[in-house]
């Protein structure tokens, strides 16, 4: 009966070790992926924080200024439709239509700059480009392009929920067990 006992007693001792070890392995596997996790988040916000080639930062410069010119079209086009466009008012030498905005309310400021973004989108543009030109930009060679940023920074996010799925699977077993608090 004792070395039964003890046969009983070496295989429990035996599957509780097992047990630790899977344990361990999976306690390491959590914290394994929490430093890749780290580190992905912080090859994201190094890519953030890149200064982008002169060009790049010029076509989200005209977008800025394409969206500001729209906000003044749309505007621009609410007062036409109010415009007594009759032959009468053809002849008539006033022109009672505000083209710079001057009198649409565009919080918080006035709508003489969405004007010249409206009417002088590459004009603007070319006064932006001549201010960038006096400052220093990464060359191609030594930068990536807006794109290649922005598509690096999308295979990190998908990349950080696999890891982090990954991860709180194990976390959730551990928990299941009480092997870690959670």
């Amino acid at each position: 009966m004792k070395t039964e006992s003890k046969s009983v007693q070496s295989q429990i001792e035996g599957m509780f070790s097992q047990i630790h070890g899977v344990a361990q392995t999976a306690l390491l596997r959590v914290k394994e992926l929490d430093r890749r996790t780290d580190e992905l988040m912080q090859e994201r916000a190094t890519l953030q924080r890149r200064v982008l080639r002169k060009e790049d930062f010029l076509e989200v410069m005209r977008g800025r200024v394409r969206g500001e010119g729209n906000r003044f079209g749309t505007l621009l086009a609410k007062t036409f439709r109010k415009e007594d466009c009759t032959v009468l008012a053809a002849e008539n030498t006033y022109l009672g239509t505000d083209l710079l905005g001057t009198s649409f309310q565009i919080a918080p400021f006035n709508a003489v700059l969405p004007a010249l973004c409206y009417y002088c989108e590459d004009q603007v543009m070319a006064g932006i480009s001549r201010a960038l030109d006096q400052l220093d930009w990464p060359t191609e060679s030594d930068s990536l392009s807006l794109s290649e940023i922005v598509t690096r920074i999308a295979e990190i996010d998908d990349e950080v929920e696999r890891v982090v799925d990954e991860r709180n699977s194990f976390a959730d077993v551990l928990k299941s067990y009480e092997i870690i608090e959670g």
